[in-house]
Order: C-alpha cells, then sequence, then structure tokens
C-alpha cells in the first residue's frame, strides 16, 4: 500500500521536472533567435526611407569625396592657378571684411584693398605655391617629424621674417602712395624695423599650428589653398593692424 501511495507523488514529481526543463529550454532558444537583433548602441543601422534603403553614416563622407573627383581632378591638373585664384580672392573679401565690418569705413579704401589682393595673388597664391608644393618637398623630403619640424620652423622663420613681412611692407608703401622710388624702400624698412618683433609673435601664434598640420598631413598640391584658407584669418588680422601707412 506504502509504494502505491508514493508512486503518484513520484510521477508527478518527474512530470515537473520535465515541464521545467522545457521551459528552460525553449527560453534558451528564444534568447539565442533574439540576439542577433541586439546590436550594439554604435552599430550601423540601416533604415528604410520612403521605401529606399538609407546608407550608413559612415559613407557620407565618401559619397562626398566621390562627388568632388572631378573638381580634385582638375585642381590637380591646373594647381598653380587654382592657388593664385583662391589666395587673391581670400585677401581681397577679407580686407573687405575689416574695412566695412571691423573698422565700420562708409567707403571701401579700394587702394588698400589692392595691396592686399596683388599680394595674395603674387606672394601668397604664386610664390607660396611654387614654396611649399615645388621647393620643399625637394628641400624637405618625407612626412617624419623632423621633417615636419623642419618646414615648420624655416616658413616661420626665412620665409616670413626675411621675405614675408619686408616685401609686404614695401608693396603697401608703393601702391598707397602711387610710386616706387628709393624712399619706398627706406620707409617699407623702417616699418618693418618698428614692427618685426610684435609681427611675429602674432604670426606664431596662428601660423606654427597650422603649418604643423600643412606639412605633415595636407597633400603636396593643396598645400598652398590651404594656407589660403587659414589665411583668411590671418589676413583679417594683419588688416587691421597693419592696413594703413
Amino acid at each position: 500500500a506504502s509504494s502505491n501511495s508514493f508512486a503518484p507523488g513520484r510521477k508527478l514529481s518527474l512530470a515537473a521536472q520535465f515541464a521545467t526543463r522545457m521551459l528552460k529550454l525553449r527560453v534558451q532558444n528564444t534568447m539565442q533567435m533574439r540576439a542577433p537583433l541586439c546590436r550594439p548602441r554604435f552599430a550601423v543601422v540601416e533604415v528604410p526611407i520612403a521605401g529606399k534603403l538609407a546608407m550608413p553614416r559612415e559613407s557620407v563622407f565618401a559619397r562626398v569625396w566621390a562627388k568632388t573627383e572631378g573638381i580634385r581632378a582638375k585642381i590637380a591638373e591646373r594647381p598653380l592657378a587654382f592657388a593664385v585664384l583662391v589666395t587673391g580672392t581670400k585677401t581681397c573679401i577679407a580686407d573687405l571684411l575689416v574695412q566695412k565690418a571691423w573698422e565700420k569705413k562708409e567707403k571701401v579704401d579700394w587702394r588698400r584693398n589692392s595691396v592686399f589682393t596683388l599680394f595674395g595673388l603674387g606672394y601668397l597664391g604664386a610664390f607660396q605655391y611654387v614654396l611649399y608644393s615645388r621647393w620643399f618637398p625637394v628641400w624637405f623630403p618625407g612626412r617624419g617629424l623632423k621633417t615636419t619640424a623642419a618646414c615648420v620652423i624655416f616658413d616661420q622663420t626665412i620665409n616670413t621674417a626675411v621675405w614675408y613681412y619686408p616685401l609686404f611692407y614695401v608693396v603697401q608703401d608703393a601702391v598707397m602712395n602711387a610710386k616706387v622710388d628709393r624712399d619706398t624702400f627706406v620707409h617699407g624698412a623702417r616699418r618693418y624695423r618698428e614692427n618685426i618683433a610684435t609681427d611675429m609673435m602674432n604670426c606664431w601664434k596662428l601660423w606654427v599650428p597650422a603649418q604643423a598640420i600643412n606639412f605633415s598631413l595636407v597633400p603636396i598640391q593643396l598645400r598652398a589653398p590651404y594656407a589660403a584658407g587659414i589665411s583668411f584669418v590671418w589676413c583679417c588680422i594683419l588688416s587691421s593692424y597693419r592696413g594703413s601707412v
């Protein structure tokens, strides 16, 4: 009698264990099926938009880069012309911006503006394209830390202090006074000596880090246009401090 009374309870216990195991297996199978849907937060998710499949976010830059291939090809064909056009336009606009927005002039001083435009076309555009894209790769080959440091040091000493500022003051004096004679060079040299310490400190604050990026990362044919882009800010500074003779 005791064995008969124990049998139903034992059968019930085995049935409960079997049901528990089956439930666990079902839960595990469900979790495995749902696992691929549990994407990390940083994963790229393709979202349908208006019946079409949206492009992943990582491809946006690639799409823009591909669309500008024609423009980049034309720049590569005529890099000097592109550099001259960009820098000349940039310096002209920068001086106009300073005259109208910063100095609040009613009439634009076009003679002063021509100083910056001509300097942008000739020195900043043509000469610096040849310097950065033709001469520097020969004088300082490679892309290492030593090469970048050599380029920056040369650019911010010889190029800026010995060539750039003396020529700027002479051109400015010649255009503003509408003459080129001995006094043009004398006055230009005098202003250069008076302002060189302040000019160089202001220049280094912006151009040392900017040129470090230029000579280490920017493609050779785009060095002058890159410098022109940074130079927009610099021309605004130069125009506000040294715009008048």
